[in-house]
Order: structure tokens, then C-alpha cells, then sequence
């Protein structure tokens, strides 16, 4: 592929979602059991709010291990991901990740961090959870998430289908390709 110099040759952006959960996976609990995590979405905002509390604040390790914790759930959203945000009493809505703050230790074994958000929930009430659904970022642009081929597994392999999505804006004109 060749490119241009300067605002025109940055204007390409290549997305890659290689396997199931690339493209869709749920946030990861806390490994630490005195761990708890919690999200907090409320109607109106276009921010988020991860918690992780350690039950056991008195411990030497209580800081250390909700920062870990903290850290590996951000870790799994991605900036240009899509959260399913809510349930069946408050709605539910998709809102893009606009950017994932870094984890911060309060103190007394409780972590927190804000996830940024593209557009603004409108939410009945509060959604509280202590997991959130990630979905990659042109997840409804495709049909499905990768799978193996009926061929591919016929001869013993897995996951040959891959989706790829090209986007550029030259000229503003906004143009797709999906390879699937």
C-alpha cells in the first residue's frame, strides 16, 4: 500500500479482528478473591467508572492488588471498542470507547478508573455491573465474528477466516472494505 505524506497519508486505518473474542468478549473478573470490580454508567454522561475494592483493606497487598486487577480489566478495552452498557431495567445502549484512563489507587485497597466515552449514554437510571460486553469496533459492519472454515477443519486446522476493515476519508469521502 503506498501512502501520502501528511494529513492525507494519515488518513488510512486498518482494523484486524482475528479470532471470536477479538470481536466480541466479556471483562475479566478480578483474579484476586478479596476483589470485587464494579461499573458505574450513569444517564447524561459520556464517562464510565471502573471500582476495584479489596475486602480486606487492612492487608499489605490490598493496594497493590486492586491496582492489578484494576489494570488487566482496563487492559481488555480498547479505545474504538463498543460497551453494551446497561440491563433489562435501566435499557440498554451501545457507546464507543473514546479512551481508558489508567488505573489509580485511592487507598485503603480500592482502584479506580475512568473509561471515556464517544457519545452519551441515555440510560433510565444508573447501570451498575460488575462486568461490561465488549464488542470490536466495526463488530456491526461484519455479519460475524471470525470463525474456521468448513475446509480448514475437514483437514485439522482452525481459524483461517480473519475480518479485516480498511477505512479511509480522502476528501471526505468515507470509504469501507470488509474482507471476510
Amino acid at each position: 500500500m503506498a501512502k501520502y505524506p501528511g494529513a492525507m497519508g494519515n488518513s488510512l486505518k486498518v482494523s484486524v479482528c482475528d479470532s471470536a473474542n477479538a470481536y466480541s468478549s466479556t471483562s475479566p473478573a478480578p483474579s484476586d478473591a478479596n476483589n470485587t470490580s464494579q461499573f458505574i454508567f450513569q444517564p447524561g454522561a459520556n464517562t464510565g467508572v471502573l471500582t476495584v475494592t479489596n475486602s480486606n483493606p487492612a492487608s499489605n497487598t490490598a493496594n497493590t492488588s486492586s491496582q492489578t486487577d484494576a489494570t488487566a480489566i482496563t487492559g481488555s478495552l480498547n479505545a474504538g471498542d463498543w460497551l453494551l452498557i446497561g440491563n433489562t431495567t435501566v435499557g440498554t445502549q451501545y457507546a464507543q470507547i473514546s479512551s481508558v484512563g489508567t488505573p489509580v489507587t485511592t487507598a485503603n485497597g480500592v482502584s479506580t478508573a475512568t473509561i471515556s466515552l464517544a457519545n452519551t449514554l441515555f440510560l433510565t437510571a444508573n447501570a451498575t455491573s460488575s462486568n461490561v460486553t465488549r464488542y470490536w469496533e466495526f463488530y456491526n459492519l461484519v455479519t460475524a465474528a471470525p470463525n474456521t472454515s468448513d475446509y480448514v477443519a475437514k483437514m485439522g486446522g482452525a481459524h483461517d477466516n480473519y475480518t479485516w476493515y480498511w477505512l479511509t476519508n480522502v476528501a471526505h469521502l468515507l470509504v469501507f472494505l470488509v474482507l471476510c
